[in-house]
């Protein structure tokens, strides 16, 4: 995993649940990441080919689907931020917009990268 990305790497792997889907524990983070790429293109795959993974990614996060619980309360958004360093505790109201604004996004290109890196996409 990348270094730089190591916060938001364990958090995406620590949101990714099976458990509404079938009775197979998936541990391992390839295990989950595989999970989490093919119930995103069963689900949206048809999105994939109209505007590109990433926007389809982020389309499919914002809506919250239940295989990837990745944070959508603002407040908890910007603890974790805060918690990652990401946001210092003082943010203008600007930084913390900014943030809030490009958190699905950032959060989808977190998890290609890490498809990308498990050779899963």
């Amino acid at each position: 995993m990348m270094k730089a990305y190591k916060p938001e790497n364990d958090y995406i792997l620590s949101v990714i649940d099976s458990s509404g889907y079938d009775d197979i524990e998936r541990k391992t983070p390839e295990e989950k990441l595989k999970f989490c790429y093919e119930t995103f293109m069963a689900e949206y795959g048809w999105r994939v080919k109209q505007a590109g993974m990433l926007v389809a990614l982020t389309d499919w996060l914002s809506g919250l689907p239940s295989s990837c619980n990745v944070e959508f309360k603002n407040h908890a958004i910007i603890e974790l931020a805060q918690s990652w360093g990401r946001l210092p505790k003082n943010a203008s109201d600007t930084r913390i917009d900014n943030y809030l604004e490009k958190w699905f996004r950032f959060m989808a290109m977190r998890i290609i990268s890490l498809w990308h890196k498990n050779a899963i996409a």
